[in-house]
């Protein structure tokens, strides 16, 4: 084989290592960027349920408001979430069961959290 041959060989082989090192990384952020627009502030489960099909199991977060609180801050106040794995997204929600804040769990974003940075 040829010295331009060999180059190309190894050329390609690279590019195709580099791809399948990468791919890891780059395609759960893919994924979650095209999965933010499901989850809008203020919609419901019910609502995300019903338009695209994804269950969300709420769970209680232990996150809880004292009694006689008022609607202002119960709708501010997290007290619900889910985790959507194949988004690669984990939701809170409020007393009354609406998206309050979205949060990304990428491989990458996780890495970041740990050195300190925020990505969002």
């Amino acid at each position: 084989m040829r010295v331009a041959g060999k180059r190309f060989l190894i050329g390609a082989g690279l590019v195709v290592l580099s791809v399948l090192l990468i791919s890891p990384l780059v395609g759960p952020e893919i994924q979650y960027r095209r999965a933010l627009p499901k989850y809008r502030i203020g919609a419901s489960p019910e609502e995300i349920e019903r338009e695209y099909g994804i269950h969300l199991e709420l769970r209680k977060n232990g996150n809880y408001l004292p009694d006689g609180e008022d609607d202002y801050q119960k709708r501010r106040h997290y007290c619900y979430d889910a985790y959507v794995t194949n988004d690669f997204v984990y939701i809170d929600f409020n007393d009354f069961h609406e998206v309050l804040k979205v949060t990304k769990v990428t491989p990458v974003s996780k890495f970041l959290r740990k050195l300190g940075i925020d990505d969002r």
